[in-house]
C-alpha cells in the first residue's frame, strides 16, 4: 500500500467515526465524546440551538475547501430565525488521553471527540 493509499484509508476511517459521532449528536457510545459550544451559541434561543443541532447532524457538503483531508472534521452554514441570520462554524477534534496538568485550569483525562460550535462573530479561546 502506498503512502497516499494509507492516508486515504486513515482519512476514510476518521470520517466514518466523525460522521457517526456528529449524526448521532454523541449518542453512539462506540464513539465517546462531548458537545461543547461557545457562549455565542449557548446564548441563542432553544429554537435556534435545535436548528443548529439538526443542521450539524445532517451536514453533508464536504469538499476540498472545507474538508481538504477527507476526514469530515469541519463544517459551516448559515441559518435564519426571527429575522436574524447566523453563520455557524463547527469543528470536530479528537482528544487523546491528556497526561499533563496546567496551573491555569483543571484538565480531565478522557478519550473521545468533541464538536465545538462557534458563531463566526464570536471569539473562542481554546486551551490545548
Amino acid at each position: 500500500m502506498t503512502e497516499q493509499q494509507t492516508f486515504s484509508a486513515t482519512a476514510l476511517a476518521i470520517a466514518e467515526q466523525n460522521d457517526r459521532f456528529r449524526t448521532t449528536w454523541g449518542a453512539d457510545f462506540s464513539v465517546p465524546g462531548q458537545i461543547v459550544m461557545t457562549r455565542g451559541v449557548a446564548d441563542l434561543s432553544p429554537a435556534a440551538k435545535a436548528i443548529i443541532m439538526q443542521r450539524v447532524q445532517t451536514f453533508s457538503v464536504f469538499n476540498e475547501d472545507n474538508d481538504p483531508y477527507g476526514d469530515h472534521t469541519f463544517g459551516a452554514f448559515e441559518f435564519e430565525i426571527a429575522g436574524n441570520t447566523y453563520s455557524i462554524f463547527w469543528k470536530i477534534d479528537l482528544h487523546e488521553e491528556i497526561t499533563f496538568s496546567s496551573p491555569f485550569l483543571s484538565v480531565q483525562r478522557w478519550f473521545g471527540s468533541s464538536i465545538m460550535l462557534t458563531p463566526v462573530a464570536s471569539t473562542c479561546i481554546r486551551w490545548a
